[in-house]
């Protein structure tokens, strides 16, 4: 944190103004010159193109009668104003007022017909739909709002970076591209807000401030962490409660892109890749972090021949989640370690569990398969989970080496006792031998298997996290951290269910 910078304060603070009557019209209002451009829209989608605010009311809608004309099936012949007051003083605000049938959202507070909301500099607005639900690119009609009428406040986010267009979207939040003004550099932009809940329960509830300020000193130990197979957070901006991590940025998509792509993997490409997983597991693992939720989204992959592996979404999703620390996709569920289902609170759980996503990963990598038998009749899918069998014969039937056989089977071990470590995995003698040495991306070269796969997808980041723009730049000033456990940004179905009748203490 810069001198001139303010220390970060956890105090909440409002989103949005409402009202349940039109704006008062005692309100002092200086209208800005027609011509003028005060603020913009900047669209979510690629297809899409900014629209400019400008005059005292811009209004917005499908008929051409507008200031703005825009299309859609859920958009109505007058959908909305916005005005601006004219003042480029702390006394500044912009109100949008609704007119539709099918509502108006700023981030996810939707306002109804002759209703208004306050939008405020890095606001998501929304047309005619929940911002959470697909659409069309043609029709996608969300936006992140700037209000350009005065510059923005040096060593801000949009001081420092000019924020593109979405890369992908989590189940609560958005990445977006963008460059660093000074250096020409692309990186990707994760934009979090934690859920109302949790916002609405911190200044009484005691477990709420604990999990806002796990975050933050977790947020401090990823700034710290520097290996070349994780994916770089450069650096943190707070301005409430919106924050934007911006990120390294990585070309090539993610393993799951890459094993649609290629399918079943030969050993040499599966040893290469996941000797970079499990070197920059060891890393976080010596500095007490665990991932807790590692699988092919979150493994990202660089457009090289072959590959550089960069891990991940670290450390976030407890928080932001709010009740528990997991919510995956059923189909997702096949990384999760069998003892983070069946836990105590008492019991918890180590950073063998990173050990089984690795065995799952490498099983599917070289299979083209999971590894699990499930009973599909059982309808609690925590059961279902818990009881489900490992189906040995998959990986017996591949021709491989019984060495990688051995590997895959001591981290698929039930009994988190007797599991492989992360470190003993370094050193397997069938992984040891891709470790990368001077001048060679390995030391094995298999003679009847080449690796000439490359990278097939240009998507660049996982998915990720909310919308909100306009951060104040800090670096989290928290101290005495000896220990912090990691988790993923991105998640899109939930085994939340699962885990809350369980406790969601995972201290």
């Amino acid at each position: 944190m810069s001198a001139n910078q303010k220390p970060l304060t956890l105090e909440p603070t409002a989103e949005t103004w409402y009202a349940v009557r039109p704006t008062p019209q005692s309100t002092e209002v200086t209208a800005p010159p027609k011509e003028e451009v005060w603020g913009v829209l900047h669209p979510i989608s690629s297809y899409l193109k900014p629209i400019q605010l400008s005059g005292a009311v811009t209004t917005i809608g499908r008929s051409s009668d507008n200031d703005v004309e825009i299309s859609g099936g859920k958009i109505s012949a007058k959908h909305c104003t916005i005005k601006w007051n004219g003042h480029s003083d702390k006394s500044s605000y912009v109100v949008v007022t609704d007119h539709s049938r099918n509502g108006t959202w700023i981030n996810e507070d939707m306002i109804t017909k002759d209703q208004f909301l306050l939008l405020k500099e890095s606001n998501e607005i929304t047309f005619g739909r929940h911002p959470n639900l697909d659409e069309d690119p043609l029709y996608n009609h969300r936006y992140i709002y700037r209000h350009i009428a005065t510059p923005p406040t040096p060593g801000t986010l949009y001081a420092l970076y000019d924020v593109g267009y979405e890369l992908g979207r989590g189940s609560f939040g958005v990445v977006m591209s963008g460059v660093a003004r000074a250096t020409g550099v692309w990186h990707a932009i994760k934009m979090i807000r934690p859920p109302k809940e949790l916002i609405e329960a911190y200044p009484h509830d005691e477990e709420a401030r604990n999990k806002v300020t796990k975050f933050l000193r977790e947020v401090q130990i990823l700034e710290q962490l520097d290996h070349k197979n994780i994916c770089k957070l450069e650096e943190a901006f707070f301005q409430g409660w919106d924050i934007a991590l911006v990120l390294e940025y990585v070309n090539g998509g993610d393993l799951f892109d890459y094993m649609q792509t290629y399918g079943v993997l030969d050993e040499a490409t599966t040893g290469r890749i996941v000797y970079q997983i499990v070197d920059a597991l060891c890393y976080i693992h010596a500095k007490d972090i665990a991932h807790r939720d590692l699988k092919p989204e979150n493994i990202l992959l660089t457009s090289e021949d072959p590959p550089v592996v960069k891990v991940a979404d670290f450390g976030l999703a407890k928080v932001v989640e709010g009740s528990t620390f997991l919510k995956t996709k059923c189909g997702t569920a096949a990384y999760v370690a069998p003892e983070i289902l069946t836990r105590t609170e008492e019991e918890g759980y180590d950073y063998v569990v990173d050990s089984w996503s690795v065995g799952v990963i490498a099983h599917h990598m070289l299979t083209g398969m999971a590894p699990f038998i499930e009973d599909s009749s059982i309808e609690d899918l925590t059961t279902r989970i818990i009881s489900r069998t490992i189906y040995w014969e998959t990986l017996e039937d591949m021709d491989l080496s019984r060495n990688v056989k051995n590997f895959v089977r001591a981290l698929l071990r039930e009994d988190p006792t007797f599991r492989m470590s992360i470190s003993d995995a370094l050193h397997h003698p069938w992984l040891a031998a891709f470790k990368p040495t001077s001048g060679q991306e390995t030391v094995k070269v298999m003679a009847d298997q080449g690796v000439t796969h490359a990278a097939a997808s240009e998507l660049g980041v996982a998915h990720a996290t909310v919308s909100e723009l306009g951060f104040a730049h800090a670096t989290v000033s928290e101290v005495g951290v000896t220990h912090a456990t990691a988790s993923d940004l991105q998640h899109e179905q939930s085994v939340e269910a699962l885990l809350t009748t369980r406790g969601s203490d995972d201290e």
